[in-house]
């Protein structure tokens, strides 16, 4: 191998003599007008997978946009404009033949080094930028990477948090395939608002800044963010994009800020995190929340749960710990939820659900006083039982029915946690009807609203809705002229063939039997039908029968059929001949 030639690497050219990489543009023939179709076909030439040119194929990715936003088609030619930025690029990507990056990166197995990383963004793109740096010594380009910014129209700070949000990526993949890892890392970014977002918590901010932020943390949870000038930014490069010439020239590209290995004159940072509007809305809805938190009550926190079930046993569950607390570890109940644990909840639930709505009947049933006139229990007769939950008086107390059925509880039918009630008696009674489930309730307790508490949770049930949905009909079109035009039967006839049938040829036993077929006239008006038997799907055959149809029901004006051979000749036939003396006219 001689010391002056190039070998293709995994897509990469290497030079042994000088030990580096280098690019070469791979271009077609220059044509009259390039299309969209072209310019990805020549664009995806440019192989760099270290991301080594991505200032310079960014320009082509915004091109390959703007055409995408200009609506031009993959064969169409480029208008005036976008084909001028084309020619533009093209004819420059020759000089990328002039960059040529060190393979080398002066690291040795016991070298100690740094992995630093900028990022940045524009209106248009967003890149990252990641170095080794050998602590005053140099600073050398490991990886990079740009991306375009999205159609939809995205503030500039959140442009740039996607960049921070690309260079953490790119940062993770980095460290999970290197074998000598660095002594830190650090992460650069011009944008104060950024790294603001990154010094609070996710919760704190809307929710695609508290995604971006989260994810960030999770990728680089070690990593330290710091601030860097405009100007010293080499992420800008890869944002905005550049030309092969300038890209070659750019020593803030290819190693970072001048001052970037030596600590003592890095730059000090002045971020102030002060919060933006954003931080500002995020600041007041976390306050209204801890100050709501504080005053929940206890039917609040219940009525978080949809699953009257589940509430159920956890608050069975409740009642175990209490009472395993106060007992020895021997004599400690263990297992699952027993009746007893279950019933003592389902109590506990109901005390909750008359305590947030009948507090002033509860009130004066305790004290032996007259409920209020206004008072939607007065009818009912309230009374206390042993365990403290209001029950129906009424009129059944010489009833042989059950206890629950004589003197149901009384549940307030305004309630989040009675409809979360009514939910389950929906299911356990296989998603039963209207009454159904009142007959079920009626067993055990009494629902203010009863009737339509229960036909809002049945008619809300998606289950429900979806089985009993009823098939929408069919909205037919108007029927044709013809067929509701009065006029002589057969005058407008429809025609089609049947069969094929196995035909006798003569009555009487040994007959020999032959294939054959009928044809059927049916007049579009009455629906009579008229059926001839020919012996083939011939022309010649349906013009006997159509000579005997003709024969016994009149000359047919209009005939239709469907675009069988047999027909389609005869169209033919019948237009060019006998129209006059068959049929006056044929559709």
């Amino acid at each position: 191998m001689h010391g002056d030639e190039s070998v293709s690497t995994l897509g990469v050219r290497w030079q042994p003599r000088s030990d580096s990489f280098h690019f070469a543009a791979s271009l077609s023939p220059v044509k009259e007008s390039y299309t969209k179709r072209g310019v990805l076909s020549e664009t995806a030439r440019l192989f760099d997978p270290l991301g080594w040119l991505a200032p310079v194929i960014v320009v082509a990715k915004i091109l390959l946009q703007d055409l995408w936003l200009h609506g031009v088609d993959w064969d169409t030619p480029l208008p005036r404009e976008l084909s001028d930025r084309w020619l533009a690029f093209r004819n420059a990507l020759p000089l990328i033949n002039t960059i040529k990056v060190s393979r080398w990166i002066n690291l040795l197995g016991d070298t100690r080094w740094h992995l630093h990383e900028f990022a940045d963004a524009s209106q248009r793109a967003y890149g990252a930028v990641l170095y080794a740096v050998i602590p005053d010594t140099l600073a050398i380009i490991l990886t990079a990477k740009s991306k375009v910014a999205p159609t939809k129209v995205e503030s500039l700070p959140r442009l740039e948090l996607c960049g921070a949000l690309l260079l953490a990526r790119l940062t993770r993949h980095l460290l999970d395939g290197l074998t000598h890892q660095p002594y830190d890392v650090t992460l650069w970014s011009d944008s104060q608002v950024t790294l603001a977002w990154l010094q609070g918590h996710p919760s704190k901010w809307p929710t695609f800044v508290a995604n971006g932020v989260s994810q960030i943390r999770t990728l680089v949870p070690q990593a330290q963010w710091l601030h860097v000038a405009f100007a010293d930014n080499p992420a800008d490069i890869a944002s905005r994009g550049t030309s092969p010439l300038q890209l070659a020239e750019a020593n803030l590209w290819w190693k970072g800020p001048h001052w970037l290995p030596y600590k003592k004159t890095w730059p000090k940072s002045s971020l102030q995190a002060q919060p933006n509007v954003e931080s500002l809305r995020a600041h007041a809805t976390a306050t209204t929340a801890s100050r709501a938190q504080d005053n929940e009550s206890f039917i609040t926190v219940l009525s978080k749960y949809s699953d009257y079930e589940k509430l159920l046993r956890i608050i069975a569950w409740i009642y175990r710990w209490r009472a395993n607390s106060k007992v020895k570890r021997e004599t400690r109940t263990t297992g699952l939820a027993t009746v007893s644990e279950l019933n003592a909840a389902r109590i506990a639930i109901f005390h909750v659900m008359q305590e947030d709505k009948f507090k002033t009947e509860l009130d004066c049933v305790r004290q032996n006083r007259r409920l209020p006139t206004k008072s939607s229990l007065l009818r009912l007769v309230p009374f206390m039982d042993t365990s403290g939950l209001l029950r129906v008086g009424g009129r059944l107390q010489n009833s042989i029915l059950e206890y629950n059925e004589r003197h149901p509880v009384i549940l307030p039918g305004n309630s989040s946690l009675t409809r979360c009630y009514l939910e389950h008696v929906h299911r356990i009674t296989l998603h039963g009807g209207i009454q159904l489930m009142r007959s079920h309730l009626a067993r055990s307790v009494w629902i203010t609203n009863g009737l339509r508490m229960v036909q809002g949770v049945y008619h809300r049930c998606v289950t429900c809705t979806r089985y009993q949905a009823r098939p929408r009909h069919q909205r037919m079109a108007p029927l044709p002229e013809d067929c509701v035009t009065p006029t002589r039967i057969f005058e407008v006839s429809g025609v089609d063939f049947a069969g094929p049938f196995a035909l006798r040829m003569s009555e009487g036993p040994g007959s020999k039997r032959m294939k054959g077929y009928i044809c059927i006239f049916v007049c579009m008006l009455t629906k009579a039908v008229c059926i001839e038997v020919v012996s083939g799907l011939t022309v010649d055959d349906f013009l006997a029968a159509y000579s005997r149809f003709t024969g016994r029901r009149g000359v047919c004006r209009i005939i239709y059929s469907d675009n069988s051979t047999c027909f389609f000749f005869l169209h033919s036939i019948l237009c060019s001949k006998c129209r006059s003396l068959i049929l006056p006219f044929c559709q």
